[in-house]
């Protein structure tokens, strides 16, 4: 096989059948442009969906840290937030409350273990659920 040059005609190291016609031309940069056109919008199409998955996997992931922050603390809501139904929902706090075998009442975050009869009380953060001292009660 000849070793290329420039004057080498294209039909040295092509097959005939790869020709246009079988005519022996030289490599089209006309066509070879087009084609470095084409691949790079197909480039640039991907890199732009790239760049929106990460722009819609980061916006959807902070959106997600802010609820979970909340869900965990919501104690700490913003007030326009904690005046809607979702917000009120949040901040309430379950407890159980019981009497022991020495008649001693005990309000827990957790229902009793033994099978204990207890009664479940719902309450908002601002609400007291410790009884008031005797001095006070009058």
């Amino acid at each position: 096989m000849p070793q290329p040059s420039s004057l080498t005609p294209v039909s040295a190291f092509w097959p005939k059948h790869q020709l246009t016609e079988g005519k022996t031309t030289h490599w089209d940069a006309a066509a070879h442009e087009g084609r470095n056109a084409m691949i790079h919008r197909l480039e640039r199409r991907r890199s732009r969906w790239k760049a929106r998955f990460i722009w819609t996997f980061l916006i959807l992931g902070s959106a997600g840290g802010v609820a979970g922050y909340y869900y965990l603390h919501p104690e700490e809501l913003p007030a326009w937030a904690a005046r809607t139904e979702m917000g009120r929902d949040l901040q309430r706090i379950t407890v159980y409350r019981w009497q022991d075998a020495a008649g001693r009442w005990h309000i827990t975050d957790q229902p009793p273990a033994g099978g204990a009869p207890y009664q479940t009380e719902t309450y908002t953060p601002d609400t007291n659920v410790l009884p008031l001292p005797p001095k006070l009660q009058q």
